[in-house]
């Protein structure tokens, strides 16, 4: 059996990131999410996040930043790059980067005011492409901020599952009174309904997405 010693790392358990076997990351403090850091009045340590390859290549894309919080990576097997997202208190901006593995770059994509965070609550990157989304579950609606900037109302128990070019995938369960799920294709463009199946969804390791319907 073989073993690997990292020194240092105590407080970084690797996580899995959907869309590959070979990244993983660890996040320091682990326990806080983006709404929560205003309660620190100004004295968060800020978060500092690594990613891990199977191989022992730790990256960290940013340096430690007090008052700074970074959220958990986005990986794209299409561009082999990460989608990521950092909230700037100190100057209430929230930054979606990207960082290209290959190249070991780190490219701003936009920069945008707090204001177009709402709450931060289920704000995230989805992808593909990588875009900067937003849902309401208990209004059962998803919001696009950026490059695209849309709000479409969803039916109720859909959730955004992934983005297809100018089509996005969403996930809905039902129960009445037995428990299955449905796949819904809708066109960027209006939110319209493009394709209704029964069945799941699910993202492979490889980042292929499988559909398993009847």
């Amino acid at each position: 059996m073989e073993y690997r010693l990292f020194k240092g790392y105590k407080e970084y358990y690797p996580e899995k990131i959907n869309g590959t076997n070979e990244w993983f990351y660890g996040k320091s403090p682990s326990w806080v999410d983006a709404d929560e850091i205003e309660d620190y009045k100004g004295e968060f340590t800020g978060t500092r996040l690594l990613l891990f390859n199977v191989d022992g290549t730790i990256i960290e894309p940013f340096t430690l930043t007090k008052n700074v919080f970074i959220e958990n990576p986005v990986y794209s097997n299409e561009s082999n790059s990460f989608g990521l997202l950092r909230y700037d208190f100190n100057i209430r901006v929230i930054q979606m980067y990207e960082y290209f593995i290959q190249e070991k770059k780190l490219s701003l994509i936009t920069e945008l005011p707090f204001e177009e965070g709402g709450d931060f609550v289920n704000l995230r990157i989805e992808k593909e492409p990588f875009m900067l989304v937003k849902s309401n579950v208990n209004d059962d609606n998803v919001e696009f901020i950026y490059p695209v900037k849309a709000k479409y109302k969803l039916e109720s128990n859909e959730t955004l599952f992934c983005i297809d070019g100018d089509t996005f995938i969403t996930s809905k369960w039902i129960e009445d009174p037995d428990y299955r799920e449905e796949i819904i294709t809708r066109k960027m463009s209006d939110g319209s309904i493009i394709q209704r199946e029964k069945g799941y969804i699910v993202e492979m390791p490889n980042g292929h997405i499988w559909k398993m319907t009847e």
